[in-house]
């Protein structure tokens, strides 16, 4: 990590937190703009000396990936929402005390209104968003990468015609 300074560390180690390197970029440097971020970040990350690092990191997590952050999100991925319910369709105050997959619900919201004839209360939740946690998974994994490559290995032919002027 010798050629690396001290700002590219904190890139490195905020990319592999959000592995979005114009976030990142902008953690690092606050006061860059949105576009500049965006160029410096695509620059950094194709720094033969960064995506070394960023690589041996990768696979240094891998190694050491506790299977159940595995786990968890694979309970994320495979939760559903139905088992919050009781018989009669609404959420169960016992079955989410019961429920043992921390971090499914993401927010609670309490509306309650007061009126002439008395006052309602509504609880809504907001689960954790599953494709969140599959791009997670898959981004982990290295199951997709964000690139295409095109690889032509047929010859190609170029016709050039000279007009003659008149």
């Amino acid at each position: 990590m010798s050629d690396l300074n001290p700002k590219h560390e904190l890139f490195i180690n905020e990319y592999l937190q959000t592995f979005n390197a114009t976030r990142s970029y902008l953690k690092i440097y606050p006061d860059s703009s949105e576009e500049a971020a965006r160029a410096n970040a695509a620059r950094l990350i194709t720094n033969d000396n960064i995506k070394a690092e960023i690589e041996k990191r990768i696979d240094l997590l891998k190694e050491r990936v506790p299977s159940d952050i595995i786990q968890h999100l694979k309970n994320l991925i495979f939760f559903n929402p139905a088992d919050l319910l009781d018989d009669n369709g609404d959420i169960s105050p016992l079955k989410l005390k019961e429920n043992k997959i921390p971090g499914i619900i993401s927010s609670i919201t309490v509306d309650e209104k007061y009126g002439e004839k008395g006052s309602s209360r509504r609880v809504s939740f907001k689960l954790t968003d599953q494709n969140k946690a599959i791009e997670l998974m898959s981004k982990i994994l290295k199951l997709y990468e964000d690139k295409t490559e095109l690889n032509v290995n047929k010859p190609i032919t170029v016709i050039i015609n000279r007009v003659k002027p008149e």
